[in-house]
């Protein structure tokens, strides 16, 4: 198991991110643990004093049958009292490592699978091979066999180290991100699923969100015990691991003292929330585009003739200014207008209004 980690570091520093990410997850979990191999060592050590004990309780008498009333054996030695609880609390020492190792095995092997599956070094590669191999039944050899099953049992000497190569091929490799708060070890979520092309940006973007207090990233599959940083460091590693849930310490929070939120969060750029495609808009620019359109001319109708240029001119000028743009009036309330239904009253513009006065100025001179 050593060796294997021991190949593995070398080839991860020299491959791709992911594969650092999956080995400093494996030695992290080798550190926090112990290791198997120290586990399983001292869960054998433990045995071993639990059976020479077993046999010094027999020696004694301690497990003589005992009758009943006047066919009562010899009374039972005083020691047997002490010798059971020595007994009872190595079962329950060596239930706590095999427990341990349980889940410390589960994981280890799910991380060297993943490393397989990231082409991170040979050696996971054949333990993957060779844990399946080992995992699928042999093939009969005659037809009696092929009918009634082979009797004989595989060989320990053959079998692989179920401790060591996983056994089946986890449903998927994407982790879970977590922002992890170091005072206290508080955490909150950061993203359901995702790789390791994001984690840096995202542990820029948990630092944004904790400003009072140090914040790093972490990411997991199972536990928030196996959590792991982006720099190999497990989670329960940290000096303050899972201290909020036995205490509140009032100095460590994400917010800042005397800000708010949105003080606190002010700093925070978009560029944090931008992916790969998105287009930026300024504000002119999207006053630009939400503007309507102008009305197109529909083919096959004559444009409207440009008036002259002098006339134009002229009209600007008897009017006072430009040519007014035409707006429609609101509708008179029909409480003004009682019995009449409701009309709407568009006045003309200010250059047509002088055009008008100035014909209707030139009827009346010509009729006197």
């Amino acid at each position: 198991m050593v060796a294997l980690t021991t190949a593995g570091t070398a080839l991860a520093q020299a491959g791709s991110p992911t594969c650092q990410q999956l080995e400093g997850s494996l030695m992290a979990l080798d550190r926090s643990a112990g290791g198997v191999a120290n586990q399983q060592a001292q869960a054998a050590k433990l045995r071993g004093d639990l059976d020479r004990l077993s046999a010094q309780a027999r020696g004694m008498g301690c497990d003589a049958p005992r009758g009943f009333l006047i066919f009562q054996g010899p009374p039972r030695p005083p020691q047997c009292d002490q010798i059971d609880d020595q007994v009872s609390r190595l079962r329950s020492q060596i239930a706590g490592l095999e427990r341990g190792g349980a889940d410390n095995g589960g994981q280890r092997r799910a991380l060297i699978i993943a490393l397989a599956q990231n082409n991170c070094g040979p050696q996971y590669t054949a333990a993957v091979q060779a844990a399946r191999r080992a995992a699928e039944p042999a093939k009969p050899k005659n037809f009696f066999e092929a009918i009634f099953g082979s009797q004989q049992p595989q060989s320990e000497e053959t079998s692989p180290d179920l401790d060591l190569m996983p056994l089946e091929q986890p449903k998927t490799y994407s982790s879970r991100t977590v922002c992890v708060r170091t005072c206290d070890g508080y955490f909150f979520p950061m993203a359901s699923s995702t790789n390791s092309t994001r984690y840096a940006q995202d542990d820029q973007l948990c630092k944004r969100l904790c400003p009072g207090s140090d914040a790093q990233l972490f990411t997991y599959s199972g536990d928030i015990k196996s959590a792991v940083s982006i720099s190999g460091q497990s989670y329960m590693s940290l000096p303050n691991a899972l201290r909020y849930r036995k205490e509140l310490v009032p100095s460590c929070t994400c917010k800042p003292a005397g800000q708010s939120w949105a003080q606190a969060l002010a700093g925070l750029e978009d560029e944090t929330t931008l992916r790969k495609g998105d287009i930026l808009v300024t504000e002119e620019q999207a006053r630009e585009m939400s503007a309507p359109r102008p009305a197109e001319t529909p083919k096959g109708s004559k444009a409207a003739a440009k008036p002259p240029a002098g006339s134009t001119a002229a009209a600007e000028a008897a009017a006072g200014g430009p040519v007014a743009a035409t707006v429609a009036a609101p509708l008179a309330p029909a409480s003004e207008q009682p019995g009449q239904r409701k009309v709407r009253i568009i006045p003309l513009p200010r250059s047509q209004n002088a055009q008008n006065q100035q014909g209707a100025a030139a009827g009346q001179g010509t009729a006197q």
